[in-house]
C-alpha cells in the first residue's frame, strides 16, 4: 500500500494570488495536496489529472488484477500500467493480486 493521502482528491478555484486565483487539490477531508504552477497555460487540466490520481491508481490495479486472474500471461501491453504502479507503490502488481484475492476469500 502506498502512503500518499486517500482519494478522493477534488479540484479548489478559490486560492486568491496575484490578482487572480490558482486551482489546487484537496483530499475529501480537506487536506492541501498540491497547488499548481501559476504560470502553466494547461493549469486547470494538469489540476484535474493531479486531482484524479488516486482513482486511476486504483483502475490500473484492477485491471491488472483481471488481466492476471484471467489470462495469467502478462500482456506485453500492460506493461506500461505495472510500471506506473510500481512507480507509485514501489511493489508489483502480483503483490497487489494476492492482497486483494485474500480481501476476497474473507
Amino acid at each position: 500500500m502506498s502512503n500518499h493521502t486517500p482519494g478522493p482528491w477534488h479540484v479548489e478555484n478559490d486560492l486568491q494570488y496575484d490578482g487572480g486565483t490558482i486551482p489546487y487539490i484537496v483530499s475529501e477531508t480537506d487536506v492541501w495536496i498540491a497547488k499548481t504552477n501559476t504560470f502553466s497555460t494547461n493549469v486547470e487540466a494538469n489540476a484535474r489529472l493531479i486531482a484524479a490520481a488516486p482513482e486511476l491508481l486504483e483502475a490500473l490495479k484492477k485491471l491488472l488484477a483481471l488481466e492476471m486472474r484471467y489470462t495469467n500471461v502478462g500482456l506485453k501491453e500492460f506493461d506500461a500500467a505495472r510500471a506506473a504502479i510500481k512507480k507509485v507503490e514501489r511493489k508489483t502488481i502480483r503483490d497487489y493480486v494476492k492482497h486483494a484475492a485474500l480481501r476476497e476469500s474473507i
